[in-house]
């Protein structure tokens, strides 16, 4: 391990002296943001998690993985402690990253770059100032990618047998654990259970270890899904969700003169300009979706299904249209410019400005504090920081290296030990950022797992068109096979 050893601090800090210098700078960043801004800062959502979270119980249209991580925190301090954890969790994510670029043999400086998006870009470091499930939901993929990641990178030699099954127990773990923090992270499991079934060599061993895996994640959402049940009746992450998201997803191309939705539908049908809709009829009071029920004293589930069934037919008439809407959402996470997405959508609320607003007011707020005011002497510098950010263009080179590494393009890539952990890291990546884009409106947040992920992939991708390693991870014999066992 490159960072690890009899050696002190002093020694450490020389030995990764460029490492050292972007993890000051990620933690000045936070404490001029945290000093700047005394108040956490609160979004629309904010108010929904701060409602689950006292008295705790399981919310109907998100799961509340996010309230119950608040709840302690809470009775602690309440948000600004919230915001601090947050940062830490951010520190301790590029802290990951550079360990395991290192670990693959990457360059310190390298190792050093790839670090820098997740501890410096203001889409982290603001994201982590708020009380949003987004850091969370990033840390526990993250997390669970770079432990599986670990034991298999450069051909870890066989591990004790207690440490053989610890590693994908955990990593399930964390990936139940993110899927109640957020949703669309169920997916990942798929990624993570066909990365363990694939690397190695006993097949038994890689088939045990699979299932382990997958029963570990189970156990935090079936518990979470048993609590719903016990509090609200259905046995589901959500009570009423998916059909209300997927109408927002469809509202964009819905055209109701080409296709019949039923007389019992045809009040949901969108109407206005297209490229302007999409984001009022997922959210306004007006809405179809919400204005329809409240007309016929529909249930939140019975309200959802409507607009669950409104949405399948409309994907049913124009296939094409969603699939287009999908990838335009998609494929906007790699341009060149950020963060409005293919509908325009403002994120004003994403910068740290002169006057930030006590946005959204509720009694769940006022609970825990007034507006953020800005101390000008430390938030005055972070005007100007907070209106640069990585171009998303960065993130896809970086990703098409880890995948051109990971496919094998050349012998040399082949044979460095570093493919699977590779494709791994793009596979997770690519996930991660299309569940959003099938189910829900573009919204640059779902892009933060972008910061950790893509440039590790690259510059492991990288490591790996060099050959095999000649660094840190060179000295356990490996000789081009991938695998933990």
């Amino acid at each position: 391990m490159a960072l690890a050893g009899p050696a002190g601090p002093r020694r450490l800090v020389r030995e990764h002296a460029a490492f050292t210098i972007v993890l000051a700078a990620g933690l000045i960043v936070r404490l001029a943001i945290a000093i700047g801004y005394p108040r956490a800062f609160r979004f629309a959502d904010s108010v929904y998690y701060l409602h689950y979270a006292d008295p705790l119980e399981p919310g109907t249209a998100r799961v509340s993985g996010y309230s119950i991580l608040l709840r302690p925190l809470l009775e602690l301090q309440g948000l600004d402690l919230i915001a601090a954890v947050q940062q830490v969790v951010g520190l301790a994510l590029g802290i990951g990253v550079y360990a395991l670029a290192r670990r693959c043999g990457v360059p310190k400086c390298w190792a050093a770059l790839a670090a820098v998006p997740v501890l410096l870009d203001p889409l982290q470091t603001v994201l982590e100032k708020y009380v949003l499930a987004d850091v969370w939901a990033e840390a526990l993929i993250v997390a669970a990618v770079l432990l599986l990641g670990w034991r298999a990178a450069m051909g870890e030699p066989r591990p004790e047998p207690r440490r053989d099954w610890l590693v994908p127990a955990a990593a399930g773990l964390l990936l139940g654990v993110a899927t109640v923090v957020r949703s669309t992270a169920a997916p990942m499991v798929v990624i993570a259970v066909g990365y363990v079934l694939l690397t190695g060599t006993a097949w038994r061993r890689r088939a045990g270890r699979s299932v382990l895996l997958a029963v570990a994640f189970a156990l935090p959402v079936l518990a979470y899904m048993s609590w719903m049940q016990a509090e609200r009746g259905p046995f589901a992450l959500t009570e009423s969700a998916s059909g209300h998201f997927l109408y927002g997803r469809v509202a964009q191309f819905a055209d109701c003169t080409r296709f019949d939705p039923g007389a019992d539908l045809r009040a949901l049908c969108p109407s206005g300009p297209s490229p302007a809709r999409q984001n009022f009829l997922m959210w306004n009071a007006a809405s179809p979706q919400w204005a329809v029920p409240r007309e016929r004293h529909l249930a939140g589930a019975e309200s959802n299904e409507l607009a669950r069934r409104f949405a399948i037919a409309a994907i049913r008439a124009r296939p094409l249209a969603y699939a287009g809407t999908v990838g335009r959402d998609f494929i906007a996470n790699f341009g060149v410019t950020c963060c409005t997405g293919p509908e325009h959508v403002s994120t004003k609320w994403l910068r740290v400005r002169r006057h930030q607003p006590a946005q959204y007011p509720s009694g769940e707020i006022n609970r825990y504090g007034g507006p953020s005011i800005p101390r000008p002497g430390f938030a005055t510098p972070m005007w100007a920081y907070a209106k640069v950010y990585v171009p998303g263009a960065v993130f896809g080179i970086a990703l098409l290296i880890g995948l051109v590494a990971g496919l094998g393009a050349t012998r040399r890539a082949r044979r460095s030990g570093l493919r699977s952990v590779c494709l791994l890291l793009c596979a997770a990546a690519l996930t991660t950022l299309l569940m959003p884009a099938l189910f829900a409106t573009y919204d640059v947040r779902y892009s933060v797992v972008l910061l950790p992920l893509a440039p590790l992939a690259g510059v492991l991708g990288l490591r790996a068109l060099r050959g095999p390693a000649v660094g840190p991870a060179a000295g356990n014999g490996h000789t081009g096979r991938t695998g933990q066992d």
